[in-house]
């Protein structure tokens, strides 16, 4: 127990001292308009995780839930 311990705290100690921190939420400008990602394969884990993020941080998204107008974002 005393050495998972002494791990952790030298782990927070390196991870703090190389200039590691949590990111912050993510701030969007408020006059951000209706984004749409599209992606050029439908089921892409990177468009899919990029998509919820921008939903997580309060992006709106495009009118119809995904079509209808809205500034595109292409993602490879």
């Amino acid at each position: 127990m005393t050495r998972r311990l002494a791990i952790l705290a030298l782990s927070a100690a390196l991870l703090s001292g190389c200039g590691f921190h949590l990111r912050n939420a993510l701030n969007l400008p408020a006059d951000l308009g209706p984004v749409r990602v599209l992606a050029a394969d439908r089921y892409s884990p990177l468009g899919d995780m990029l998509s919820e993020g921008l939903q997580r941080a309060g992006a709106p998204g495009p009118p119809g839930g995904g079509r209808g107008s809205g500034g595109p974002m292409d993602v490879g």
